[in-house]
């Protein structure tokens, strides 16, 4: 029924049992009990950290993340929080707003566990990230989402026709998820910063 990692294992146990698994099971979902917020159409979501972002292979510089906000604050009307539970938010935000960045339009969220995480995503128009546990999250809640992939398995990315994943184009193999330290293979960190402003801005203006 697809090639995402949760088609996958569905897929597997319908062999292994012997047993058929209804459509509707293959939907992602969360399980927390709380109520989904409205998703407030004037926001997007900046996750800038990853478990492996010291990588070049899996994380995008701060710099880059610093001049994307700036362009979208400049090219759009949109606000913009920059949230998570990496103990390097202060640092960031510090970063941010010694940058010259408009205080009024940016937000930053410490989120304290995987629920508040959930809680947070719910309610964005739009989530920008590097390839990590947050965009299975955002897809799972229906969520409008900007991923930047490196030598990530194709089988890891979120697939829907609300996602758009951005690849390194210098990489000249397929993902692998185990050879990042050959320069052959995808970086998120060569991920240009206008490749992600140019796709931001044209699905916040109803492409995809």
């Amino acid at each position: 029924r697809g090639n995402y990692i949760l088609d996958i294992h569905l897929n597997q146990i319908c062999d292994l049992l012997n047993i058929n698994i209804a459509g509707s099971d293959y939907v992602f979902d969360v399980p927390f009990d709380f109520p989904i917020k409205n998703t407030d159409a004037g926001l997007i979501g900046i996750h800038p950290w990853g478990r492996r972002e010291n990588l070049s292979s899996f994380g995008w510089p701060w710099e880059n993340w610093i001049g994307l906000i700036h362009s979208l604050l400049k090219n759009s009307d949109y606000r913009i929080v920059v949230f998570g539970n990496d103990s390097r938010l202060a640092e960031f935000q510090n970063k941010l707003l010694n940058s010259g960045a408009d205080a009024t339009r940016v937000t930053f969220q410490k989120v304290l566990d995987i629920q508040d995480l959930a809680k947070t995503i719910s309610g964005l128009n739009l989530l920008i990230s590097a390839n990590t546990s947050v965009v299975h999250i955002g897809k799972a809640l229906g969520k409008r989402m900007i991923i930047l992939s490196g030598p990530t398995l194709d089988s890891w990315i979120p697939k829907a026709e609300t996602i758009k994943t951005i690849f390194d184009k210098a990489a000249s193999l397929p993902g692998s998820d185990k050879h990042f330290s050959d320069q052959r293979f995808g970086k998120v960190a060569r991920i240009d910063v206008n490749d992600v402003l140019d796709e931001t801005l044209k699905m916040l203006n109803g492409g995809r």
